[in-house]
């Protein structure tokens, strides 16, 4: 590497660095914060209902993160090549592009969730065991996060792109803090409506989130 890029100079390590230093300052935090809000759901639901409420959860997030999380992988990488390239010949186009690709997107999220989470309850019972049909139910209640997440996720690396990493920080944050106050706040409703609440605020959370990247852009 040294062969390629010539000596390294202290002074221009130290000025690369002070650039990029949004990324261990926002980035590493944001990444924890997500990280955090994809595992925190199955402990508190086993401390608030049960280990059996617990393993239907985690069955019905294993289940259903498997579409999500192909498509958030796979749109993700070829809208951030579209973003890089609009952003080059006018950061205006943009806006134009997320807003494209989430119409898409929506689309495909339709076209997956609606129907599989549909007949998540008889089939669950079916694959799985009677003893899981409840699990079918759960996913069909968290149809409004499921949908969300395919709309919105891929596009978060658009942030980076225009510069604005801070605000998936924010996102990350409401991700986090509205579906943990909503599965707490109905805890005495039992599962299926702490569950509802729970899939309610994060699609919640998503919305904000959409609605943070199109203004952005926008401006």
């Amino acid at each position: 590497i040294r062969n390629e890029i010539g000596p390294i100079r202290e002074a221009g390590l130290l000025r690369r660095l002070r650039e990029a230093r949004r990324f261990p300052l926002v980035v590493l935090p944001s990444s924890v914060l997500d990280a955090l809000a994809a595992a925190l759901p199955i402990p508190v639901i086993a401390t608030l209902f049960g280990p059996a409420s617990a393993g239907q959860f985690a069955l019905v997030w294993r289940v259903a993160t498997i579409p999500s999380a192909l498509i958030a992988s796979s749109v993700a990488d070829v809208f951030h090549a579209h973003a890089v390239a609009a952003d080059s010949r006018d950061p205006a186009l943009l806006a134009p592009l997320v807003k494209s690709t989430m119409k898409r997107l929506a689309v495909v999220a339709t076209l997956i969730y609606v129907p599989a989470c549909a007949v998540a309850p008889a089939a669950f019972g079916w694959i799985f065991g009677e003893e899981w049909r409840p699990a079918g139910w759960l996913m069909l209640l968290l149809l409004p996060m499921w949908w969300s997440a395919t709309v919105v996720s891929p596009l978060s690396r658009v942030l980076i792109v225009s510069g604005r990493p801070a605000l998936k920080l924010v996102f990350d944050l409401c991700y986090l803090v509205l579906p943990m106050a909503a599965l707490l706040a109905f805890r005495e409703q039992g599962l299926e409506r702490a569950v509802l609440a729970y899939g309610v605020a994060a699609a919640l959370a998503f919305a904000i989130y959409a609605t943070l990247l199109v203004r952005v852009q926008s401006r």
